[in-house]
């Protein structure tokens, strides 16, 4: 059963997407100062396979930090984060290539986390393994925003969420 899931889960990352409707960004109404969306994603015009983009952004502070993660019921299978706030260290788990193990990714570097390397199931989230993205110019959260969506084959578009720096006094 885990290998022919796996598979499944491969198809569904590599098969073309799109949204199933328009995506908003959304107060979470907490002192957080966080906006999310949730966006149905379908696969040959079909949403049967309970795909999901999920997103969070800052609404204000010092960095305009935004996480994209794309799900397959409730395993993400590809996850992106532009500007981070906190450092990732990857584990060394076994299913997950070397060249990646143990390696720090700092705050403020962005970094995926990609199907190819994180490709287990049962799926453990403090086991996710990232890699640093530093060949890619991302300017700006319009720029990064559809830098993922090609990243996760996903054709539309996120508008940029409406951020706005503060001293963080």
């Amino acid at each position: 059963m885990n290998e022919d899931y796996l598979r499944h889960l491969d198809q569904l990352v590599a098969a073309p997407k799109k949204f199933l409707g328009e995506v908003r960004w959304q107060d979470e109404g907490r002192p957080s100062g966080t906006l999310f969306f949730v966006a149905s994603i379908a696969v040959n015009d079909s949403d049967s396979d309970g795909l999901k983009l999920n997103g969070r952004a800052a609404l204000s502070g010092l960095v305009n930090w935004i996480s994209v993660t794309l799900s397959s019921d409730t395993i993400p299978v590809e996850r992106f984060w532009y500007l981070p706030y906190g450092s990732h260290v990857n584990k060394s788990p076994p299913w997950s290539p070397i060249e990646i193990h143990k390696i720090r990714c700092p705050a403020g570097i962005n970094r995926r986390y990609a199907w190819s390397d994180n490709r287990t199931y049962p799926h453990d989230h403090r086991q996710e393994m990232a890699r640093m993205v530093l060949n890619i110019n991302l300017v700006d959260s319009k720029a990064a925003l559809a830098y993922i969506l090609t990243t996760m084959n996903i054709s539309g578009e996120i508008p940029p969420p409406p951020y706005q720096a503060t001293l963080g006094l």
